[in-house]
């Protein structure tokens, strides 16, 4: 399996357990420091950057780590990390909460106010008799 072929796999794995690819970079890396490297050299290379559920984390992990027959030959590095979005749910949840019920009371106010048709009709007179008299 080639680089891209695993970072498109990653991106696989990280939706089959509810999560999301949400970068990749592939880029051939030259393993000479001289002033003429050889393009012959050079290997290509691949970063990926997924978001999983914590509790599928393990299995994602997992699956990734088969995509190379040798994880210390072939993964220069790893880095893991976590952050907890418990309180930005909670603050978006009581935000809705909040715009539900504005839009539920500006909707029932909506629907008890009184009927204006006879304000309407008097606007619309009003209307017609400023064209009347402007002509």
């Amino acid at each position: 399996m080639d680089t891209n072929q695993a970072i498109a796999e990653m991106g696989r794995i990280a939706v089959q357990f509810g999560g999301f690819l949400v970068s990749s970079n592939t880029y051939q890396r030259i393993n000479s420091y001289s002033y003429a490297p050889d393009p012959a050299d050079s290997m290509p290379y691949g970063e990926a950057v997924i978001r999983v559920k914590a509790e599928n984390f393990d299995q994602a992990i997992a699956l990734i780590e088969q995509l190379t027959p040798d994880t210390k030959k072939y993964v220069t590095s790893k880095v893991i990390s976590g952050e907890d979005i418990t309180s930005d749910f909670v603050d978006t949840s009581a935000r809705l909460t909040s715009l539900e019920k504005l839009l539920l009371n500006y909707m029932r106010s909506w629907i008890q106010r009184p009927k204006l048709k006879t304000s309407s009709r008097f606007t619309t007179r009003l209307r017609k008799k400023n064209l009347r008299s402007k002509s």
